[in-house]
């Protein structure tokens, strides 16, 4: 009995370490195919990893990045109602991810991004709670990586588009991309699945705050 037990063990053991290594080699087939990808189609991106959740529902970075992808396909979206649906998408799969593990900064990242993406679809009303909602995600990433270079590049940008007035602006917000500059180029992400995105992002936005 002791034997059938410890076969049925190793035997479940091995299809779980079967089942990761396979779920980790199409999220790199993926990612290297976006990071190397001039062109771009976020969406094709998004479904690609809204398949790979489907399929390893208890991997959290595969919904983190199908988050990342519908949130940048909201951001170039002209439209309004398409533009808010699939943004809250990206926010139940973004949520989706923090539920499975509360404690990666990148996710936080992530959220905030959504956030700033839903403020975009109504910035007269919705302005000051989504960039709080913003601000909040970000405070939290920076607790958990206070090294987050992409936390500081999305507070810049809360600052940057923020009224003079509320302490927004240029002037304001590049002391803040400086520290996001600073750290971007001390990244060294040694893992495959984690975002490396930011360096052409936050030199733009600091040409933009030095004007």
């Amino acid at each position: 009995m002791k034997k059938i037990i410890l076969t049925l063990a190793i035997v479940a053991t091995g299809l779980l370490s079967f089942s990761a290594t396979n779920y980790e080699t199409s999220m790199k087939e993926v990612l290297k195919s976006y990071r190397t990808d001039e062109t771009k189609n976020f969406s094709n991106y998004a479904a690609k990893m809204e398949k790979i959740a489907k399929k390893y529902p208890k991997q959290a970075e595969a919904y983190s990045w199908a988050a990342f992808f519908n949130t940048i396909v909201g951001f170039n979206e002209a439209d309004t109602k398409k533009k808010d649906d699939v943004l809250a998408k990206a926010e139940k799969q973004i949520n989706k991810a923090i539920e499975l593990d509360a404690n990666n900064d990148e996710f936080y990242v992530n959220k905030a991004m959504v956030f700033q993406g839903q403020l975009l679809v109504d910035p007269q009303n919705r302005g000051m709670e989504y960039s709080a909602k913003a601000e909040r995600m970000i405070s939290k990433a920076l607790e958990l990586n206070p090294n987050n270079a992409r936390a500081y590049y999305l507070r810049a940008q809360n600052v940057y588009n923020r009224p003079a007035q509320y302490g927004g602006g240029a002037k304001n917000a590049l002391p803040v991309i400086k520290t996001a500059k600073k750290l971007i180029d001390k990244q060294n992400v040694t893992n495959e699945l984690a975002p490396t995105w930011g360096k052409e992002e936050i030199e733009d936005l600091l040409k933009a705050c030095q004007k």
